[in-house]
Parts: C-alpha cells; sequence; structure tokens
C-alpha cells in the first residue's frame, strides 16, 4: 500500500525553483487530478517510484488518504513566508 506525491515538477535546468530544489515553486508544476487525470481514480498508473510512499499496513486508508493535504498544512506552518 503506498500514498501518492500528486506533484510533478518540470525539473529542467531553465526552472530556477527546480534548480534550487523548490520543486513545489516550478512555474510549470503539474499535478494527478488537477490538470493531470488520476486525483480520484481507484488505481492509477505512476511512472516514477519518488513519488509513491509507503503506508504501513495498521494505518487506515481512509486515513492514509489524508497524509498529503496534512503535508501540505505542516509545510506552510513550519515555513511561513511573508
Amino acid at each position: 500500500r503506498v500514498v501518492v506525491d500528486p506533484a510533478l515538477a518540470c525539473r529542467e535546468r531553465a526552472c530556477r525553483a527546480c534548480e534550487a530544489g523548490d520543486l513545489h515553486k516550478c512555474a510549470r508544476l503539474r499535478l494527478y487530478g488537477q490538470g493531470l487525470d488520476g486525483g480520484f481514480a481507484p488505481y492509477a498508473l505512476i511512472h516514477a517510484a519518488a513519488r509513491l510512499h509507503r503506508v504501513p499496513p495498521n494505518l487506515p486508508a481512509h486515513v492514509a488518504a489524508l497524509c498529503e493535504p496534512l503535508s501540505i498544512a505542516v509545510h506552510a506552518v513550519q515555513n511561513p513566508e511573508p
């Protein structure tokens, strides 16, 4: 069982955000479920294993589904921008 990081940055050297490691700030950022099909699909083909994160077997699926939204909130609190 896994959860998917839905963000796909361009990762091109010409992209300042990607070059700096700020993939979430990529100007050409695409997301599964927003611009890319698969957000609500029961199954999806993910082309990069790095987008997958293992879920412990004892974590209920409805809780695992909240990992990515929770990570956004945690990141925002830990890294506030003016």
